[in-house]
């Protein structure tokens, strides 16, 4: 679809008799409301990462989006030119690299590299992108990480460890805004710890931008623990927060 990076959708991830990631098919142990479907653009899966696009407003037919290639400037869910993907792998790592043609001043060669580190539970993901055209390609990049911990899905059983104090610039659904907090869901604490207070009923969800940090690399880290398992994530990049 027109939305995620074609790259890197992760199905499954393992360590230690612990599983990171709910499966959207058939096997799903947990109820949905349908299967996993790449054609529907919110549909990501695992490690769903998405460019901002690029372009957009420079009075051509076609503008740019990393990871899909150039889409319709008058149909954005229309793609004209997906690029040529190319997949290579090892024991322990897989890479994907997408070249697409420069149209309108824009092409690039873009590679995702996931890779295990040896006899650890670390899994490190790299990127580069070079620029083939005339234009500047100017973009942002996040990652989803649609964890749920042990089959688990977000409730009290959760808890995320930040590593500055953190303040709500937005909060979703706009019932919570008046309070601008995750109350009575959630709350965070002292320790800059966001603790879950009750589960989060199957159908709903809550969203939130985050202020507090400070710009720095190194504030660009997270811990998502399933504090019943025992189970967590340590997640952390080499880039400044936005």
């Amino acid at each position: 679809s027109v939305r995620y990076d074609w790259s890197g959708h992760t199905w499954d991830l393992t360590w230690n008799g612990h599983s990171y990631f709910l499966q959207r098919n058939e096997k799903n142990p947990l109820p949905l409301n349908s299967v996993h479907d790449p054609l529907f653009p919110h549909n990501g899966a695992g490690l769903a990462s998405e460019f901002f696009a690029n372009g957009k407003d420079d009075g051509c037919e076609t503008y740019l989006k990393v990871g899909i290639g150039h889409l319709d400037s008058g149909d954005s869910e229309k793609i004209v030119d997906s690029g040529v993907w190319a997949v290579s792998r090892g024991e322990n790592w897989i890479e994907f690299t997408h070249t697409v043609n420069v149209s309108c001043g824009y092409g690039y060669i873009y590679v995702k590299r996931m890779e295990l580190t040896a006899n650890k539970p670390e899994m490190i993901i790299s990127h580069s992108l070079r620029n083939t055209g005339s234009k500047a390609i100017e973009t942002q990049q996040y990652i989803h990480n649609f964890f749920c911990i042990d089959n688990e899905y977000s409730g009290r059983n959760y808890q995320l460890d930040m590593p500055f104090s953190p303040t709500f610039d937005r909060v979703h659904p706009e019932k919570l805004v008046e309070n601008m907090n995750f109350e009575p869901y959630a709350v965070f604490r002292d320790d800059n710890t966001l603790q879950f207070m009750k589960d989060i009923e199957q159908g709903n969800s809550l969203f939130a931008v985050f202020t507090g940090f400070d710009g720095s690399p190194s504030q660009n880290h997270a811990i998502i623990r399933n504090k019943r398992t025992g189970a967590c994530v340590d997640i952390s990049g080499d880039y400044a927060l936005w």
